[in-house]
């Protein structure tokens, strides 16, 4: 039976490389049983770890960012009286929210109103004047035909005596005349209409509706006078004093 049998180099080179070889295999054999000494073997019973649970749930992840820029309104209405006059009251101040309508300022109407008494009373002279108008105008129209139906019958008469030669010729022309100046009286009253309304009347008629304009215009003023916001929103600029 062969025993085993160990060569040893003889060059010093490779006498140092197996020496090398030899060391690293040592070097790795302590490293590998030193580690696995380290680790402690605890023989018994299994002790307790405490162990914290947590539960999970859903939510909204909260995020802050820091932007800079600048806000600017949805729409900006600049606001400013219809007419000229004193402030008699001003009702918001800034920073106020309004809201569709509200009252914003009033303007003095003392002025207005003393003009829109005066044509309210013009107005109802017009309508006076109106009715009287057409009364004046219906009597002169019924005078005018009862005239002309006289002098239509006395020319009439006068035409069969001058037959009857009981007047002279004289007497009939002016019987005719009387008829000619009847008749043209009322021809020239039923000539004046203008459309179904006489001349006469339809300009009493023309200035009663004058006056009406007028106080609607005027009312129109008034309710001007009031400002009012034309939408909701927040005063942001106010120009505007109560007058002293």
């Amino acid at each position: 039976m062969n025993q085993p049998s160990f060569h040893f180099p003889k060059s010093p080179r490779a006498k140092a490389i197996a020496f090398g070889l030899i060391f690293l295999l040592t070097c790795i054999a302590i490293y590998f049983y030193s580690h696995s000494s380290a680790v402690p073997k605890v023989k018994g019973t299994a002790q307790n770890v405490s162990v914290t649970a947590y539960t999970v749930t859903r939510q909204d992840m909260k995020r802050k960012i820091s932007l800079s820029g600048q806000t600017v309104p949805v729409a900006q209405v600049d606001i400013s009286t219809k007419y000229a006059g004193k402030i008699a009251d001003v009702a918001v101040n800034l920073g106020d929210v309004v809201a569709p309508g509200q009252v914003l300022l009033i303007q003095d109407t003392a002025d207005t109103n003393l003009t829109l008494n005066q044509d309210k009373a013009a107005l109802e002279q017009a309508v006076a004047d109106s009715k009287a108008a057409e009364s004046q105008f219906g009597s002169d129209l019924q005078k005018a035909e009862v005239e002309y139906d006289t002098a239509k019958m006395n020319y009439n008469r006068y035409a069969v005596l001058k037959n009857e030669g009981a007047i002279s010729q004289q007497e009939l022309d002016t019987a005719y005349q009387a008829l000619i100046v009847a008749k043209s009286a009322l021809d020239n009253l039923e000539s004046q209409n203008v459309g179904d309304v006489p001349a006469s009347v339809a300009s009493k008629y023309a200035a009663q509706a004058k006056a009406g304009y007028t106080i609607d215009s005027l009312a129109q003023q008034l309710d001007d006078m009031t400002l009012r916001a034309p939408r909701a929103g927040v005063i942001t600029y106010r120009n505007a004093e109560v007058a002293p």
